[in-house]
Order: C-alpha cells, then sequence, then structure tokens
C-alpha cells in the first residue's frame, strides 16, 4: 500500500512539473520572442556607447537585486509549512534591505561607475537601485506561487510586463530619451510584475517578524545568494573588463552579440530552471530520486540548448546583422565565441550535477 502511494504521489508530481514546464516553455517562447524584437528596435535605435553604459548599470543592479532578497525566498519553496513568522519575515527582511541596497546605489553611485570602467553609468546606477525593492515587493508572493506550481501566473506576469515595458521603451527611445528608455523600460517591467505577482497570490503581510526567524534562515538564504552572486559575476565580468579597457561602447556591441546566444539560452534552460527549484524542493528528502531528477532536468536542457547555440554561432555573420542593422554587422564576429563560452559551461554544469 505504501509503495503504491508512493508511485501515486511521484505520478502526481511528475504530472504537475510537466504543466508547469509546459506553461514555463509558453512564457519562455513569448517573452523571448517579444523580447528579442524590441532588443533588435532599440538596437536600431540607440548607439553601442549607450547600450553598453546601460549594461553597466544593470550589471549592478542584477547584484544589488541578490543582495536585497539574498535568497531568502528559497526557504520558502524549502519549508514543510509555512508559518506567519516565516513567510511575515522573509517580505519584510526582503523589502528592507532592497532599501538599503537602492540608498546604496545612490550614495555610492559615482564609485560603483568607476569600478565598473563606465563614469558615465553613475545616473543609471543610481536609478536601476530604485528598482530593487520594486522587485523584493512581489518577490515572497511569485515564489508562494510557485511553491504552488503556479507557472500560469507566472507567464502572465512575464508576458504582461515584457510587452508593456517594451512598447515603453520603444516609445521613449523614439522620442529621444537615450539610454534612460531602458532605464525606463526596466522600472515599468518590474512594477507590472510585482503588481501581477500580489494579483496571482492575494496574500498581505503581517507583522510577524521574527529576528528568531530570520537567524534560522540566515544560513541558507546566505549560501544561495552567494551561488547566485558568482554566477552573476562570473557572467559581468567580461562587461567591466571590457568597459574599463575598451569603453562602453564594446560592450554594447559585446552584449548585442550575447543576446543572440541568450535567446536560445534562456528558451531552453529558464523553462526546466523555473521548475527545477520547487520540484527538487519535495524530493529533498530521497536523495536518489533527488539525483535522477536533477541530472534529468540538466540532460534535458544541455540536449536542447548545445545544438541550438552553435548552430546560431556558425550562422552569426548573416544572422545578426540582418536582425540588428548596422550594430549587428560590428556585433556578427562576436557570437561563435558566444557560443563556445555557453557550451562550455553548460557541459561544465550537466558534469558537476552528474
Amino acid at each position: 500500500m505504501s509503495i503504491k502511494h508512493e508511485d501515486n504521489r511521484d505520478g502526481a508530481l511528475r504530472r504537475r512539473a510537466a504543466r508547469a514546464v509546459g506553461w514555463s516553455i509558453a512564457r519562455i517562447a513569448g517573452d523571448q520572442l517579444f523580447g528579442f524584437l524590441v532588443f533588435a528596435a532599440l538596437a536600431r535605435t540607440l548607439d553601442p556607447a549607450t547600450l553598453g553604459i546601460f549594461i553597466v548599470g544593470l550589471a549592478v543592479a542584477e547584484v544589488g537585486k541578490i543582495v536585497a532578497q539574498g535568497g531568502l525566498v528559497s526557504s520558502l519553496y524549502r519549508a514543510p509549512a509555512l508559518t506567519p513568522q516565516l513567510v511575515d519575515t522573509v517580505f519584510w527582511a526582503n523589502l528592507g534591505m532592497g532599501v538599503v541596497v537602492a540608498l546604496a546605489c545612490l550614495v555610492l553611485q559615482h564609485p560603483l561607475a568607476r569600478a565598473m570602467g563606465s563614469a558615465e553609468a553613475a545616473p543609471v546606477i543610481a536609478a536601476m537601485g530604485f528598482v530593487v525593492p520594486i522587485s523584493a515587493a512581489g518577490a515572497s508572493h511569485m515564489s508562494r506561487t510557485l511553491r504552488a506550481f503556479g507557472h500560469r501566473a507566472l507567464a502572465a506576469r512575464s508576458l504582461g510586463a515584457g510587452i508593456v515595458g517594451g512598447c515603453l521603451a520603444l516609445w521613449a527611445a523614439d522620442a529621444g530619451w537615450g539610454v534612460w528608455a531602458l532605464v525606463f523600460q526596466r522600472f515599468a517591467s518590474e512594477t507590472i510584475g510585482t503588481l501581477v505577482a500580489w494579483r496571482a497570490f492575494r496574500w498581505r503581510p503581517g507583522f510577524a517578524f521574527s529576528w528568531r526567524t530570520l537567524r534560522e534562515q540566515w544560513r541558507l538564504g546566505v549560501s544561495v545568494a552567494s551561488s547566485q552572486v558568482l554566477i552573476v559575476t562570473l557572467n559581468r565580468m567580461q562587461d567591466v573588463i571590457l568597459a574599463r579597457t575598451l569603453g562602453p561602447g564594446t560592450v554594447g556591441v559585446y552584449r548585442t552579440a550575447w543576446k543572440a546566444m541568450d535567446v536560445i539560452a534562456q528558451g531552453a534552460i529558464t523553462p526546466v530552471s523555473t521548475v527545477s527549484v520547487p520540484t527538487l524542493a519535495k524530493l529533498q528528502h530521497d536523495m536518489p530520486a533527488f539525483r535522477r531528477c536533477y541530472v534529468r532536468l540538466v540532460s534535458l536542457t544541455a540536449m536542447i540548448a548545445l545544438p541550438a547555440m552553435a548552430g546560431v554561432g556558425v550562422m552569426a555573420d548573416r544572422l545578426i546583422p540582418l536582425l540588428l542593422g548596422s550594430i549587428g554587422s560590428r556585433a556578427s564576429l562576436w557570437p561563435a565565441s558566444c557560443a563556445f563560452l555557453r557550451c562550455l559551461w553548460c557541459s561544465t554544469s550537466s558534469r558537476i550535477l552528474r
């Protein structure tokens, strides 16, 4: 009887995970397609230096976002039961750290910009810092939605934010806003995403904040946040090197080429990664099943991503200029190298996870 019960439980989990992957694929397909169209239009409107300045500011905001949330939302996946103390503590801690990051970016904008190799990015860093508390305000709601495999709500959140934010960015770029068109897009996307998260999970935080609960979850949060910061640092270090040695214009060209690779990578990897955390969290006490599921997810990702990225790299000299115009002509020299780096990363990750 117990074996049959376990089989039914595993079967139900696989079905929920499969539906979640399906919604994630639909979300990523629409999100990446529309996002790439918006990026292609902006690349034809904005010069490479403008794109590079924004990318430098975005890199600081990405690290700040991870620091603000601190990996604490992972505890909402792992906890067997969610208590008022836990959910309130995670929400207020995330929001409080988001405000601290925003103020830090405002005060330290010039030193951070110089350290990143682009002094022109200082006001962008200051502005992008205030995106972090907006994102933090919806992080707990979305995590609790995903805990229940509510990936349909995530699809609506992502598509709505992408469409509205993209349209506003195109309008602002056409009006001559320059780099602020991209900043405006980010604010609009994060604001809409948070509003959709609130609507998807109707919950109001209380005031059951507990320092004891925060200390209990802090070790997990720091561990998760450290790994995320490491990944972002590895991805963004190349931007810092290029900005400090060749200027932000080179960063814009390089990231334009990387965008072509990123569309493939996000389309193949993100649908699986968004499902993997809640799925694996439910298997954390069954390590053989955990390992089988882990390897299956990584293998599926690599099987799709590696051939696609290699194909785009081979066709880059014709494909990128066609899609991105004059900046694409300069960027077409990079995608083969980008494809190699992406393939190497995916291959190494797959071997580690085995």
